[in-house]
């Protein structure tokens, strides 16, 4: 009896399995027998890195890590403007590969993940350039911050993954929890972040806890995460970390009727301030993020850029808060490419004349 009892469990746990890696291989695309696969559902960017990694023969390898601010395909395309640099220089534009995984909306949690994800991987250097999507994080009261931003949805899921995927040959723990948080947060509406904040009409269609904005506390989750990033790079030798403060510019007489006006010393004027919280508030966020950039200056293997002082706060390096031109752009990726070759005794006298 208890061992056609135990047979019986044993095919219901088994069915259980089954019907679950069928579900996410149809919703999410993940293969049946590769459940780790799961993390390209939520950074889809990191599909095929290792792949190409593997394949790479470049001298150099930077990885890029960050929000919107440096996502190739939106704003500012590192790739191209190091190529462009080269090419003056009068360098093999093929020595340098540039792996930009950064994606819009994304803070130094995601970093940190997909950091990790790559831990294998070895990059000469690491560009983090975070610091003002955190921010968005501080839009909620005191009782509901999880450092890990977990009073966001998304990152409930991606916690989840990092969870249970990696840490049980079954995924049934993942799903289980996964449908509890779900439920959850169907039965209780607990106060969360959106991704972003709809802005429409010129209007705000929801700016629920704004004021709560105006108490920064990422900075111990800021932290955190750029402590987790250079402890994975200091396990595989001869790696660099670059870090960079957060260049931004809200002029004086930011308002959102004046910057979809157009009146306003930013030139393209397509995303408003108010996507992320209050104006008010986002400024003095972002300089806590920097100070806490700055204090790593002095840390072995890190690079430092200074970049939010080095940058005019004018329209011809700004499109909005945050987002640079390709003048702005331009000037990040001469910072960038004068420390590569700061060590490299043919290149270094070149690289003085793009400073």
């Amino acid at each position: 009896m208890k061992v056609r009892l135990g047979l019986y469990l044993l095919f219901i746990f088994f069915l259980l399995e089954v019907c679950a890696r069928l579900y996410f291989y149809i919703a999410w695309d993940t293969p049946l027998f590769a459940k780790e696969n799961m993390i390209y559902h939520f950074y889809p960017e990191l599909n095929g890195v290792k792949e190409k990694y593997y394949e790479d023969k470049s001298k150099i390898k930077l990885l890029v890590l960050g929000g919107s601010a440096v996502t190739a395909d939106l704003y500012c395309d590192l790739d191209f403007e190091l190529r462009s640099i080269n090419r003056t220089m009068k360098h093999d534009e093929r020595e340098i590969r540039v792996y930009n995984l950064a994606r819009s909306g994304q803070t130094s949690f995601d970093s940190r993940i997909k950091r990790q994800f790559l831990a294998d991987l070895k990059f000469d250097y690491t560009f983090i350039y975070d610091g003002f999507n955190d921010c968005r994080a501080n839009n909620i009261p005191k009782e509901y911050f999880d450092i890990d931003y977990r009073h966001f949805m998304y990152y409930q899921e991606v916690d989840l993954y990092m969870q249970y995927i990696k840490n049980h040959i079954s995924i049934l723990p993942f799903c289980f929890n996964f449908i509890a948080t779900k439920l959850f947060n169907f039965i209780k509406e607990s106060p969360h972040v959106p991704p972003y904040y709809i802005v429409k009409d010129n209007k705000v269609l929801d700016a629920s806890y704004w004021e709560e904005g105006k108490k920064i506390k990422t900075i111990t989750s800021f932290s955190k995460n750029l402590k987790e990033i250079y402890a994975i790079q200091n396990k595989v030798p001869n790696q660099n970390l670059i870090l960079s403060t957060y260049a931004y510019y809200s002029p004086n007489d930011y308002s959102l009727t004046r910057f979809y006006k157009k009146e306003l010393d930013y030139q393209e004027q397509k995303w408003p301030t108010e996507i992320y919280g209050d104006y008010r508030y986002i400024p003095s966020c972002v300089d806590a993020h920097n100070q806490i950039l700055s204090s790593w200056k002095d840390s072995s293997k890190v690079f430092f850029i200074e970049l939010n002082s080095i940058i005019p706060k004018n329209k011809t390096y700004y499109n909005d808060i945050c987002h640079l031109t390709d003048s702005g752009c331009m000037m990040m990726a001469k910072q960038i490419y004068s420390i590569i070759y700061s060590n490299d005794s043919i290149l270094h006298n070149a690289t003085n004349g793009i400073q």
